[in-house]
């Protein structure tokens, strides 16, 4: 029975993975479409975005008018995550790296929210919790996306 779990399990990582590749080339798409032929190194950044993060710049697509506003969002989204992390590690004096990557792939909401709750916080426990909490959510908020709820 635990095989058949783990297979289970394996596809649905696998499906999931398929999903995030389809989302992030139908924004690439989209954004060539609107802005015209982008750079390597601007689709390796947008390669680099997490399923939450690519959610936010469909969103945010939508207002651009140039490639500098694409270039912009990244610098933001970007210097936004290295702020948090590092307020987060100097809070903690140390944090893991697996916390760390967690933290790096929160979409731009939760990136700043965290900001703001990270003073209220004592402990690493704390952010833990709060991480898992937040992967819940997104978990339950994809899985009803993808059953068409």
């Amino acid at each position: 029975m635990q095989y058949v779990m783990s297979i289970e399990r394996i596809a649905e990582e696998r499906g999931i993975e398929q999903g995030i590749t389809r989302e992030r080339s139908l924004i690439l798409r989209q954004l060539g479409r609107k802005l015209g032929a982008l750079s390597d190194e601007i689709r390796d950044r947008i390669q680099g975005l997490s399923l939450g993060q690519l959610e936010d710049l469909g969103e945010a697509l939508l207002d651009f008018t140039a490639p500098v506003n694409l270039v912009d969002w990244l610098d933001r989204l970007q210097q936004l995550k290295a702020d948090v992390i590092q307020t987060v590690t100097e809070k903690f004096e140390s944090l893991e790296e697996t916390a760390s990557d967690r933290v790096a792939k929160l979409p731009l909401e939760q990136l700043s929210v965290l900001r703001e709750s990270v003073a209220q916080w004592n402990t690493v426990d704390e952010l833990l919790a709060w991480l898992e909490n937040q992967a819940q959510i997104d978990s339950a908020a994809h899985g009803s996306q993808a059953n068409g709820s």
